[in-house]
């Protein structure tokens, strides 16, 4: 959200478990910033793929929790969640 605050022309999604999910919709809301931040309940453990139409995927607080393994699949569908011919 603090992005989306610095820079006006930023739209993002959040996604993350339900109750987390509604907790950031209230909270761009609360910031005025509901009209250009949407939040998607999911689990991404669980879930095979993650939300595409995405530019970039910020991952915060995550890989370090998980093994290699468990790690390489939640970038695994990072990568297939981007569109094809993006910026190396």
């Amino acid at each position: 959200m603090g992005l989306c605050r610095r820079y006006p022309h930023l739209r993002a999604t959040v996604y993350d478990l339900p109750p987390i999910a509604e907790q950031a919709r209230a909270k761009a809301e609360a910031l005025g910033l509901a009209d250009r931040i949407s939040a998607q309940g999911g689990d991404f453990l669980v879930d095979t793929e993650f939300p595409a139409g995405h530019d970039v995927i910020l991952l915060s607080m995550i890989l370090h929790d998980w093994d290699e393994q468990t790690s390489r699949e939640i970038l695994r569908k990072c990568w297939a969640a981007l569109p094809s011919g993006g910026a190396p």
